[in-house]
């Protein structure tokens, strides 16, 4: 049984895999929130709980059994839940001395099964395999309970029951969510840069993970990618190269860095040992939990035109372990409101990171850092620099005069205008060379170049190199890379 080979493009009628989570979910609410029904009522709901979730594993396991390693695992589960959904429907009056034992080996062999998934992941170095891990072992302890105390009574086992379906069904769909982006970059690395948005296609309203996980499952490397996602990645310890927009800086112990929504970015990690945490989030997960919109649109650490890293103190990094470390234990728990408490916490994150970035040691730079200008021809940048390269054009789309928008630059970033354009055409340029087969020619003409010596020499006159070169090099890297 490999969980890892459940995801899409890979394996058939994936669905059935979160339709499994899923019904575990709506099964625990209802024993949760019905308690009233008593053993009857819960042996008919557990066979029937039990009963689809055995028709999902059996139809997942039979039409992929070509394409998914230890498919019979799968297999034999679903026909063990078939069996006791059945039993359970035939006779749904059981007695208080039959009904404890069978939730409790159902259990039993469900926490098993968890387990053993969460074993797989580790072999892999899948981030997640420690929370599947402990939803396993927790399912255990249940079952011990309900095996070694069937005289608990009614409302304990109900009680406990409703807990283990939670359990079981957040960690079935957390199981698949934590595959995705692993197989999207891997799928669709030679799209160039790759557009999350499209490729990912069941984008989720969050995600927080520790980094030691994230740089061990990506093998240290994100290639270069965009998405309608905020992210905000603290490193605690560590080092490599990240590249965020116009921007590339070193990464390095107590590093913070942001990276706003549909801005490119791209990693290398050069340490194994890097620790930390990784969060992304999309706007509607704050409007879905009744948060205006502006409460992170107006946040200044996601404006484009700021430097968007720092080093942090000793104190500033304590704030920052504190946060993360709840919302990761959030995160793992099945409570209520939890989502809304995620907001707050995610909301209250971005406050600490405008305060670092803008107060105390940052506050000149910062206060120097931001203009609207720069923030309208940063937008204006990412919508025409293939078609677009005059300074000309983008001061008439902003109205200012030519000098006047160069002078702002150059106050606020170091950069003139023409460079800013420049910086962004080189940085899709790198992104295809690196990342695509598409031959020079064809990058010139996607960059709007009207011929590829043109685009080379412009290329040379910005890297000291040729495009050729450049592309020899970096290959070169990469195989190093993997050989290592």
């Amino acid at each position: 049984m490999n969980l890892v080979s459940n995801v899409i493009g890979t394996v058939k009628n994936w669905w059935w895999f979160i339709i499994k989570g899923l019904l575990f979910i709506i099964a625990g609410v209802a024993v949760l929130t019905r308690p009233l029904e008593g053993y009857v009522g819960l042996s008919v709901l557990f066979s029937l709980v039990i009963l689809g979730v055995g028709l999902t594993q059996v139809f997942f396991a039979l039409s992929n059994t070509k394409k998914l390693p230890g498919w019979g695992w799968t297999l034999t589960s679903g026909i063990i839940d078939l069996a006791i959904g059945f039993y359970l429907l035939t006779f749904p009056v059981i007695t208080m001395a039959t009904l404890p034992f069978i939730v409790g080996f159902w259990l039993m062999f469900r926490s098993f099964y968890l387990m053993g998934a969460a074993f797989d992941l580790n072999n892999l170095q899948i981030p997640g395999w420690g929370w599947l891990l402990t939803s396993g072992i927790l399912l255990l302890l249940l079952s011990f309970f309900v095996l070694y105390y069937p005289g608990a009574g009614v409302a304990g086992i109900i009680a406990f029951s409703g807990t283990a379906f939670i359990v079981a069904g957040i960690a079935s769909i957390d199981s698949f969510i934590l595959e995705k982006y692993k197989e999207v970059f891997q799928q669709f690395s030679r799209d160039g840069i790759i557009d999350m948005d499209k490729r990912l296609k069941h984008p989720f309203g969050y995600q927080v993970h520790r980094l030691e996980e994230v740089v061990s499952k990506i093998k240290g490397v994100v290639p270069p990618n965009r998405q309608s996602v905020y992210y905000i990645t603290f490193i605690q310890r560590g080092t490599g190269q990240k590249s965020i927009g116009l921007f590339n800086f070193p990464i390095a112990r107590n590093t913070l860095f942001v990276v706003p929504q549909r801005v490119i970015h791209s990693t290398q990690y050069y340490s194994a040992t890097c620790t930390g945490y990784v969060l992304n989030f999309n706007i509607d997960f704050f409007l879905n939990n009744a948060f205006p919109k502006k409460l992170i649109a107006d946040k200044k650490v996601f404006r484009s035109s700021l430097r968007p890293y720092i080093t942090v103190s000793s104190a500033e990094r304590k704030k920052l372990d504190t946060i993360f470390e709840y919302l990761l234990s959030e995160n793992a728990a099945a409570l209520q409101g939890k989502n809304e408490m995620i907001a707050i916490k995610i909301l209250e994150l971005l406050i600490l990171c405008d305060r670092f970035f803008t107060e105390g040691r940052e506050i000149k730079e910062a206060a120097n850092a931001w203009h609207p200008v720069i923030e309208k021809f940063n937008a204006l940048i990412e919508e025409n620099f293939a078609q677009k390269r005059t300074v000309a054009f983008y001061a008439n789309a902003l109205g200012v005069h030519q000098g006047h928008l160069n002078v702002i630059m150059k106050t606020h970033s170091g950069l003139t205008a023409k460079k800013a354009i420049d910086n962004r055409i080189l940085l899709e340029a790198k992104y295809l060379l690196a990342n695509t087969n598409n031959s020079i020619k064809e990058i010139a003409d996607q960059l709007g170049f009207a011929d590829a010596n043109y685009f080379s020499s412009f290329f040379k006159n910005s890297t000291k190199q040729s495009p050729k070169q450049y592309r020899e090099e970096v290959h070169t890297k990469a195989g190093r890379h993997q050989a290592t």
